[in-house]
């Protein structure tokens, strides 16, 4: 086609176009409003909808940061526990081994037990055997000492019956001595024993234990048959008690016990003896002592005192 009409060609369709274009224009300018005014509220709402979303993200650091510090506190909580754990273990580990050590601790010691039991009764048994023992020796110390007199007595005779043989009949008739003589012979024999006692007496009231001693141990000597030796003897077991060298008290109560059967100091020397061996604790021999107080003597003072030890 040629060209210089093309332009007529199209008219009619531009011409056509322009009034539909008026109409749609119409129609554009109206949604072009609604589409302004929904883009006003949206825009309205978005603004809403941002403010909602920053408070939505403000709310979820929070919670984040509440969830770090949970974890945080979690994660000490979980040491925490762990630690209670560990402690745990170790008291169960600690109770365990004081358990062991415990029952170790207690067959120790019921042995122990065990064996002071058997010591105690070989203790007792001995003890009794000793008891025995002493008691028969204070019996065979008193037969010794009742034939040592006997022996002695028998012995001063056959010297004087020897002395009398080598002797004339006249001096043989001097011997005898008349009752006022032999008395201002012994008088002063007496005087001296006494004078040795009460000296002995006098120290031992004032605590001079080892010169009283000295006293009664020379009386003793002197004049063993002295009718002052069995108090002499008693007196000089009592210093030896007063010092409290109890053993040696109880060796020097036997002396009268065994050899002075007749005297009076024997129920006080019997008892003052057992005192002595409750003193070293012993109270096997004291009771045995207390015995033979009530049995020997028994309507003496020293036994009613002796059935309060009992």
């Amino acid at each position: 086609m040629n060209t210089k009409f093309r332009p007529f060609v199209f008219f009619p369709f531009f011409v056509l176009s322009a009034c539909a274009s008026k109409q749609d224009l119409v129609l554009f300018n109206d949604d072009l409003r609604k589409l302004k005014t929904d883009s006003e509220a949206i825009k309205i709402q978005s603004v809403g909808s941002s403010s909602e979303i920053q408070q939505l993200r403000d709310d979820l650091q929070k919670l984040k940061s509440g969830a770090d510090a949970g974890n945080v506190q979690s994660a000490t909580t979980a040491s925490q526990i762990q630690q209670l754990r560990d402690d745990l273990q170790k008291l169960k580990s600690d109770s365990e081994s004081n358990k062991t050590q415990s029952a170790t601790s207690y067959a120790d010691v019921q042995q122990i037990r065990d064996e002071v039991f058997r010591i105690q009764g070989s203790f007792e048994g001995s003890t009794h055997k000793n008891s025995e023992a002493f008691r028969r020796l204070g019996v065979e110390d008193s037969l010794l000492v009742y034939k040592a007199d006997d022996i002695e007595s028998r012995l001063q005779k056959v010297e004087q019956f020897i002395a009398g043989l080598g002797k004339s009949e006249n001096q043989a008739a001097a011997l005898p001595l008349k009752k006022g003589d032999a008395a201002s012979v012994k008088a002063p024999e007496r005087l001296n024993e006494k004078a040795l006692f009460d000296d002995g007496m006098e120290k031992l009231g004032k605590q001079g234990y080892v010169a009283a001693r000295e006293c009664f141990s020379a009386l003793l000597k002197s004049y063993p048959k002295s009718e002052l030796a069995d108090k002499a003897q008693f007196q000089l077991a009592e210093s030896f008690f007063a010092e409290k060298k109890y053993e040696n008290a109880i060796l020097e109560y036997q002396v009268v016990i065994a050899k002075y059967l007749k005297s009076g100091k024997r129920p006080s020397a019997l008892y003052k003896q057992a005192l002595s061996f409750e003193k070293i604790g012993d109270p096997v021999n004291a009771k045995a002592r207390y015995k033979d107080l009530l049995k020997v003597y028994p309507n003496s003072p020293e036994a009613g005192l002796a059935k309060k030890k009992r």
